[in-house]
Protein backbone atom coordinates (compact mmCIF):
# COMPACT_ATOMS: atom_id res chain seq x y z
CA UNK A 1 0.00 0.00 0.00
CA UNK A 2 2.76 2.46 0.79
CA UNK A 3 4.31 1.79 -2.64
CA UNK A 4 1.11 3.03 -4.28
CA UNK A 5 1.22 6.29 -2.29
CA UNK A 6 4.85 6.77 -3.21
CA UNK A 7 4.02 6.28 -6.89
CA UNK A 8 1.14 8.76 -6.64
CA UNK A 9 3.38 11.26 -4.91
CA UNK A 10 6.07 10.84 -7.56
CA UNK A 11 3.49 11.30 -10.31
CA UNK A 12 2.12 14.50 -8.72
CA UNK A 13 5.66 15.80 -8.27
CA UNK A 14 6.38 15.12 -11.95
CA UNK A 15 3.18 16.91 -13.01
CA UNK A 16 4.11 19.91 -10.86
CA UNK A 17 7.59 20.07 -12.38
CA UNK A 18 6.10 19.93 -15.88
CA UNK A 19 3.67 22.77 -15.08
CA UNK A 20 6.50 24.93 -13.76
CA UNK A 21 9.08 24.41 -16.48
CA UNK A 22 7.19 23.63 -19.69
CA UNK A 23 5.30 26.53 -21.23
CA UNK A 24 1.55 26.24 -21.72
CA UNK A 25 1.91 28.44 -24.79
CA UNK A 26 4.96 28.95 -26.95
CA UNK A 27 4.66 31.33 -29.89
CA UNK A 28 7.46 32.48 -32.19
CA UNK A 29 6.88 35.34 -34.63
CA UNK A 30 9.33 36.75 -37.18
CA UNK A 31 9.31 40.40 -38.27
CA UNK A 32 10.88 42.28 -41.18
CA UNK A 33 12.08 39.30 -43.19
CA UNK A 34 13.45 37.55 -40.10
CA UNK A 35 15.64 40.42 -38.88
CA UNK A 36 13.70 40.28 -35.59
CA UNK A 37 12.18 37.32 -33.78
CA UNK A 38 9.82 37.61 -30.81
CA UNK A 39 9.35 34.46 -28.76
CA UNK A 40 6.57 34.35 -26.16
CA UNK A 41 6.34 31.70 -23.45
CA UNK A 42 3.41 31.50 -21.04
CA UNK A 43 3.93 29.35 -17.95
CA UNK A 44 1.41 28.10 -15.40
CA UNK A 45 3.30 28.65 -12.13
CA UNK A 46 6.24 30.68 -13.36
CA UNK A 47 6.92 34.07 -14.90
CA UNK A 48 5.98 34.68 -18.54
CA UNK A 49 8.80 35.57 -20.90
CA UNK A 50 9.28 37.48 -24.13
CA UNK A 51 12.61 36.97 -25.86
CA UNK A 52 13.48 39.42 -28.62
CA UNK A 53 16.32 38.54 -30.98
CA UNK A 54 17.76 41.07 -33.42
CA UNK A 55 19.74 39.61 -36.34
CA UNK A 56 20.80 42.75 -38.24
CA UNK A 57 22.08 46.24 -37.46
CA UNK A 58 19.45 48.95 -37.19
CA UNK A 59 17.29 50.96 -34.84
CA UNK A 60 14.28 48.95 -33.68
CA UNK A 61 11.17 50.32 -32.00
CA UNK A 62 9.19 47.57 -30.25
CA UNK A 63 5.72 48.56 -29.04
CA UNK A 64 3.22 46.58 -27.00
CA UNK A 65 -0.53 47.18 -27.12
CA UNK A 66 -3.85 45.52 -26.39
CA UNK A 67 -5.27 43.38 -29.18
CA UNK A 68 -8.27 45.15 -30.69
CA UNK A 69 -11.44 44.08 -28.90
CA UNK A 70 -9.63 42.86 -25.76
CA UNK A 71 -9.16 44.77 -22.53
CA UNK A 72 -6.05 44.52 -20.39
CA UNK A 73 -6.08 44.54 -16.61
CA UNK A 74 -2.95 46.61 -16.01
CA UNK A 75 -2.88 45.67 -12.32
CA UNK A 76 -2.87 41.90 -12.85
CA UNK A 77 -1.07 41.56 -16.20
CA UNK A 78 0.40 44.84 -17.46
CA UNK A 79 1.89 45.32 -20.89
CA UNK A 80 5.69 45.55 -21.03
CA UNK A 81 7.16 48.99 -21.63
CA UNK A 82 7.95 49.92 -25.23
CA UNK A 83 11.60 49.51 -26.25
CA UNK A 84 14.06 51.22 -28.51
CA UNK A 85 17.00 48.97 -29.37
CA UNK A 86 19.95 50.09 -31.47
CA UNK A 87 22.07 47.33 -32.98
CA UNK A 88 25.34 48.48 -34.54
CA UNK A 89 27.84 46.88 -36.91
CA UNK A 90 30.22 46.19 -34.00
CA UNK A 91 27.66 44.33 -31.88
CA UNK A 92 27.99 40.57 -31.68
CA UNK A 93 24.95 39.35 -33.59
CA UNK A 94 22.38 38.26 -32.74
CA UNK A 95 21.52 40.73 -29.97
CA UNK A 96 19.00 39.38 -27.46
CA UNK A 97 16.68 41.14 -25.03
CA UNK A 98 14.75 39.17 -22.42
CA UNK A 99 11.57 40.48 -20.79
CA UNK A 100 10.18 38.58 -17.84
CA UNK A 101 7.19 39.39 -15.66
CA UNK A 102 4.74 37.56 -13.44
CA UNK A 103 1.99 37.56 -16.06
CA UNK A 104 1.58 39.00 -19.52
CA UNK A 105 -1.89 39.90 -20.80
CA UNK A 106 -3.92 37.13 -22.40
CA UNK A 107 -4.15 39.02 -25.71
CA UNK A 108 -1.59 41.57 -26.83
CA UNK A 109 0.07 42.87 -29.98
CA UNK A 110 3.73 43.47 -30.69
CA UNK A 111 4.62 46.05 -33.33
CA UNK A 112 8.18 46.31 -34.64
CA UNK A 113 9.50 49.20 -36.70
CA UNK A 114 13.03 49.11 -38.16
CA UNK A 115 14.89 52.31 -39.10
CA UNK A 116 11.65 54.32 -39.20
CA UNK A 117 10.25 52.04 -41.93
CA UNK A 118 6.86 50.42 -42.11
CA UNK A 119 5.69 48.81 -38.85
CA UNK A 120 4.79 45.12 -38.67
CA UNK A 121 2.37 43.81 -36.05
CA UNK A 122 1.72 40.32 -34.71
CA UNK A 123 -0.98 39.15 -32.30
CA UNK A 124 -0.09 37.04 -29.28
CA UNK A 125 -2.64 35.17 -27.16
Amino acid sequence: MSTHRSSSGSFLFLVLIILIFIPLEHIVQDFHERTVTVEYKHFFFSEDTLDLTFYAPGTYIVQFSATKGHKINEKQAPLPHNLKVTVTEVDDLPVEKHLTQHALPSYFDVTVTVDEGDPETAHFK
